[in-house]
């Protein structure tokens, strides 16, 4: 089992590959003497037990992926119900600095609704940071060691939004079905994690040239931080809670 799990097989995959050895080694062994041998391929894929182990294959394989809500086998034949894709979109007030004229002088701090007017432009600029290949399929979720994150979670993208002249960052998230409050809670401790030492650090070392100004633009600030759901942000006032 340890050996199979480490390598990601299922038993049944598992097994198959002893009776694709065994048909093999058996060929073998019966041209003993011989200079050539013959595999019969025909007998090992109508074989029954082949044919049922495939089965079991395709059956364990399907029931790990995590699009997949139910299904149900008729014969030969698998039947699978997908999980809805739902998203959801958690906010973070952004940290924007800009250089000064006088490149002696410190770092100026700006309201982050100054730059609200060129969010297509930030979020291009954040898209051209994320150059991993799984990265780029994922987003940042592509960087979690939490194996319920991993499997529950499609993808978790960074952006920036205007909303009424102010500007947020957005964390848009793809989960197969609705994220419960324990899932919801340990998503936004992985985000977190990412934006104070992962993605986040790496991004806010990046100018993003504006009208001939170079800004700097960080999702985190450990004298205010939080990261919020839409419906939490924008329509039940509620205290802001410092993470």
């Amino acid at each position: 089992r340890e050996i199979v799990a480490a390598y990601k097989q299922t038993m049944s995959f598992s097994q198959l590959n002893d009776i694709v050895a065994y048909f093999v080694n058996n060929a073998v062994s019966e041209s003993a003497g011989k200079e050539t041998l013959t595999v019969n391929l025909q007998d090992l894929t109508e074989s029954p037990l082949v044919r049922e182990t495939l089965l079991k294959c395709a059956c364990e394989t399907l029931g790990d992926c995590p699009e997949i809500a139910a299904f149900s086998l008729s014969g030969s034949t698998l039947q699978a119900v997908k999980k809805e894709l739902v998203e959801t979109k958690l906010y973070c007030p952004l940290y924007v600095v800009a250089e000064p004229p006088d490149y002696d002088s410190d770092m100026l701090e700006i309201p982050a609704s100054q730059l609200a007017k060129y969010a297509d432009i930030i979020n291009k600029k954040i898209k051209s940071t994320l150059n991993d290949e799984d990265e780029k399929l994922r987003g940042l979720i592509a960087w979690t060691d939490e194996a319920e994150l991993d499997h529950k979670v499609r993808s978790v993208f960074p952006s920036v939004e205007n909303r009424s002249g102010e500007l947020y960052g957005v964390m848009t998230v793809m989960s197969y079905g609705e994220l419960s409050k324990a899932e919801l809670i340990s998503l936004t401790d992985e985000i977190t994690g990412q934006l104070s030492d992962g993605w986040g650090e790496s991004f806010e070392q990046n100018e993003v040239r504006l009208d001939g100004c170079k800004y700097f633009i960080s999702f985190w600030n450990s004298d205010y931080f939080y990261l919020k759901p839409e419906a939490e942000m924008f329509h039940q006032p509620t205290n802001e809670l410092k993470m």
